[in-house]
């Protein structure tokens, strides 16, 4: 910027913001309130992708390097509450409004994966997959498909992919809202 004195008032900004981001990340607070709402205009400002304030129960946790699936399951339960999984329209909404900020031209893995033996696709979380978004709104079927599930950063929709392809992935994270 041109303005000097406009380059000081942004940065003391950002700096605030970035303080009281760190307090809320053990302290999340629910999307609709004050302190998420101005959090959320500086973050679409800056490009950030900070996802403190939450309207669910779950944060999402953006992985690199790609991994296989294999590795990317064992980091995800290892360090976190598992690889993402969709549990309806909802979740779905959200995801994508996650993954548009910023956008993203990749695949990620989430917690989706093919039964060898019968052929159906559930979530690695042991439920059974009630609503799909998969590419042209097809479900992959057996012996054509990779038993991988991946959605698309720039259609949102799931795909098979090859297990052992190196990709980023999606892990989820529960949080508890702590009661004032």
């Amino acid at each position: 910027m041109q303005n000097p004195h406009l380059n000081r008032a942004v940065c003391k900004t950002l700096h605030l913001l970035t303080f009281v981001r760190a307090l809320l990340v053990n302290h999340p607070q629910t999307a609709n309130s004050p302190t998420c709402q101005i959090l959320d205009c500086a973050r679409k400002l800056v490009h950030a992708n900070w996802d403190l304030c939450r309207t669910g129960k779950v944060r999402i946790i953006r992985r690199h390097p790609p991994s296989t699936w294999e590795k990317a399951f064992d980091y995800c339960n290892k360090n976190h509450t598992g690889l993402l999984w969709i549990q309806d329209q909802e979740d779905q909404k959200a995801v994508q409004q996650w993954l548009e900020h910023p956008p993203s031209d990749e695949h990620f893995w989430i917690g989706l994966r093919q039964s060898r033996v019968f052929g159906f696709w559930i979530w690695m979380s042991n439920r059974m997959v009630s609503y799909s978004n998969w590419e042209n709104d097809t479900q992959p079927k057996q012996p054509l498909s990779y038993q991988c599930g991946a959605i698309s950063g720039q259609t949102f929709r799931w795909t098979d992919e090859n297990c052992q392809r190196k990709l980023p992935f999606l892990c989820e994270e529960e949080i508890s809202f702590m009661n004032p």
